[in-house]
């Protein structure tokens, strides 16, 4: 993921070099979850976010990352930066965008993409890392 924006509240560029620290990493089972990665998209900032689901083969899991406290107004939308190959047609992921309006009691899915539909490239049976073209740009209206 790179490039996150919120309705031009909150933009997160990842040019930092590392994940930035206002950005809360949640490694429920102890294995990989996200880090940083130094490949941009579409030219946009000079690094991203990643998870490494090829070298790590555990199931059903969840990692979170987890942004900071954003005002959402009605009509809010975010837009994010996606690149995405899957393994095969068995073996894919998948990405969802929650938020909360309870201080963190209930969440909302406003995005929820796995598999092909998620797929921004070929299958992929070695490492993906995207090309400038395989990024795709999404965009979540009407938060609220």
């Amino acid at each position: 993921i790179n490039t996150i924006s919120f309705s031009q509240v909150y933009t997160e560029t990842f040019d930092s070099g590392i994940i930035p620290t206002d950005i809360e990493i949640t490694n429920v089972d102890n294995d990989t979850t996200w880090a940083y990665n130094s490949v941009n998209s579409l030219s946009i900032g000079t690094g991203s976010i990643h998870m490494d689901n090829f070298d790590s083969d555990t199931r059903n899991t969840f990692d979170f990352f987890t942004l900071p406290d954003i005002n959402l107004t009605t009509g809010s939308s975010i837009s994010f930066d996606v690149a995405y190959a899957r393994y095969d047609a068995t073996f894919c992921d998948t990405l969802e965008v929650e938020i909360s309006t309870d201080n963190e009691v209930t969440y909302t899915s406003v995005y929820n993409k796995s598999c092909s539909v998620l797929a921004t490239a070929p299958d992929a049976t070695g490492l993906f890392i995207p090309g400038a073209v395989e990024w795709r740009t999404d965009i979540i209206l009407r938060l609220c």
